[in-house]
């Protein structure tokens, strides 16, 4: 085994100290011991930062991997033709995909591994509050005094992986909830991708959560946007991105060439002014100027949505008073942009806030956030046949920071337990130079994020239909589930003192048995359906950006 193999497998390489001759043997394992199909730029930085250790970003990091990788390009040979050509393609996508902020955050993502790698044996997978408590010089036992003979009571048992291993998900949920949120409310709240949340000890338990309710944001286009994605990650000057705006055909053009003609007129306009980095700049002038044309116009040619700014509130908080299932002195709640549909209600919900805004703001939206989501679940909750299709539905919400858009998603569990999660995170940069392929990343995360929301309400459709087909093919009315809680109304006070009569017969029984054999029925219909929703024929899907680059030489490669 080679040097480079040792250090790497035992991680005492820190990148810097990495010769040019290490990261070529790198490279050259990599591409031996990976097929050419799945070859990504994305994927050997994240291998590469497996075997050597990073402290923080920095940007001599992109700039050693793409000068180093560029040159192992140029070197390379092979007897077989198309590794060749693969390699030649990563080698003039190399520069564009490496100035992307998702590199970045891969980076970053390692940079912190290894510092919370750094700490666990001081951890020992204990929480913050547990290393204080053994801390306290009152908790120490005491020798020689009368108390070492007494009878201690005896420590509860911290959740670990042994104990939540065996559980159904939506139990694991529960306990963790139990635990992270004990004596805080609400106590059904759990977010899998903020950091400080999980402790060390659980981070199996971590990565198991987050692969059953995690769903990413996927890269939905047409062929037609994704030429004028990539010739807008090809530009060099704000001249080219001109000549792009000129070329979009607005009428016979796709909706998403039309959002896109729009958002980059306005950009290319706000560039030019230079004002997007003036401190001063407030919420409305962020609104007013920005992210109308971002992010609004891409709902604005859909005839099944309408999207409100600034004076509007959350239509959810109304519907769960008005089926009381919230007290009606409850407040309804303002936000900054909603996307809405008669039919079902709010689709989508994002906050704003300025660059300058403090932390505690910031975080302030976040919350509002998630409590609009778990609302929003509760509705529609109510009006699905059985509360139990709930764990097929996703409530996606986002958040603009000055220039940043963070999108998140939020599921219900069948107890009651609410997940959120971070989709993703894109950037629009302050001067465009340099930084075209990251303006269109943006562009395609906007345009996918409408087209998840069409397909989030799709499946609602359909889990409110599948009652009735059902109905329609077994002939059997599809009368309102009178089992559910929703259909009755609270007890009054003196009712519920009042002793409950249990008055059952065999037709009680024959119809709980039938109408258990039609839940059963109806859920595994509604199973098969969600496993079959995909997006429209004439769209592409893509994991990441790298695979829009990538597309057409690996499609020449087969």
């Amino acid at each position: 085994m080679s040097t480079l193999g040792i250090q790497a497998t035992t991680n005492l390489y820190h990148f810097y100290e990495a010769s040019d001759d290490d990261l070529s043997e790198f490279y050259e394992n990599y591409l031996k011991n990976t097929d050419y199909k799945a070859w990504k730029m994305s994927d050997i930085v994240r291998t590469l930062l497996t075997r050597f250790t990073v402290d923080a970003y920095d940007v001599k990091i992109v700039e050693r991997i793409t000068q180093s990788f560029s040159c192992f390009c140029d070197t390379y040979q092979s007897n077989v033709p198309h590794l060749e050509v693969a390699v030649k393609d990563l080698r003039e996508k190399c520069r564009v995909v490496m100035g992307t902020i998702f590199v970045r955050s891969v980076i970053e993502e390692r940079a912190n591994k290894n510092k919370e790698n750094a700490y666990k044996k001081k951890l020992r997978g204990a929480t913050y509050e547990e290393l204080l408590e053994e801390n306290e010089p009152n908790t120490r036992k005491r020798k020689n005094t009368e108390n070492d003979n007494e009878t201690q009571p005896k420590k509860s048992e911290r959740l670990s992986v042994k104990i939540l291993k065996p559980l159904p998900w939506h139990e694991k949920v529960r306990m963790l909830c139990k635990s992270f949120n004990k004596g805080k409310k609400p106590d059904n709240r759990l977010d899998i991708t903020s950091k400080g949340v999980f402790p060390a000890r659980l981070a199996k338990i971590h990565r198991s959560i987050k692969s059953n309710y995690f769903v990413p944001v996927q890269l939905a286009i047409k062929w037609e946007e994704r030429q004028v994605l990539l010739r807008l990650a090809k530009s060099t000057s704000l001249q080219d991105v001109e000549d792009l705006i000129k070329s979009i055909p607005l009428v016979s053009g796709t909706e998403m060439e039309k959002f896109m003609f729009l958002a980059l007129t306005k950009l290319v306009v706000m560039w030019q002014s230079g004002r997007l980095q003036e401190p001063s700049n407030n919420e409305g002038w962020f609104q007013t100027h920005v992210y109308g044309d971002v992010l609004d116009s891409a709902f604005l040619l859909d005839q099944g949505y309408r999207t409100k700014r600034t004076e509007c509130h959350a239509a959810a908080i109304k519907f769960l008073k008005k089926a009381k299932k919230l007290p009606s002195e409850t407040r309804d709640v303002k936000v900054d942009m909603l996307v809405y549909s008669r039919e079902y209600g709010d689709v989508f919900v994002c906050e704003d806030k300025p660059e300058h805004a403090p932390d505690s703001e910031v975080k302030a939206d976040t919350t509002k956030n998630q409590q609009l989501a778990e609302n929003r679940l509760a509705h529609i909750q109510l009006i699905l046949p059985y509360p139990r299709m709930i764990k097929y539905v996703e409530v996606i919400s986002a958040q603009f920071h000055g220039l940043i858009l963070s999108i998140y998603g939020t599921k219900m569990t069948e107890a009651g337990d609410f997940v959120h999660y971070q989709k993703c995170q894109v950037t629009l940069p302050h001067s465009p130079h340099g930084h075209y392929s990251q303006v269109a990343l943006f562009l395609a995360t906007v345009i996918s994020l409408q087209r998840n929301l069409i397909l989030n309400l799709t499946k609602l459709q359909v889990l409110c239909e599948v009652e009735r087909l059902d109905a329609l093919q077994y002939l059997e009315p599809a009368a309102q589930n009178t089992k559910s809680q929703s259909f009755f109304r609270e007890d009054t006070a003196e009712s519920q003192s009042e002793p409950e009569e249990q008055v059952e017969s065999s037709d009680d029984e024959s119809d709980d048995a039938s109408e258990q054999v039609r839940e059963a029925r109806i859920m595994d219909a509604a199973e098969e359906k969600m496993k079959n929703m995909t997006y429209e024929k004439d769209l592409l899907t893509f994991d990441n950006w790298e695979d829009i680059l990538l597309m057409d030489n690996r499609q020449k490669a087969e």
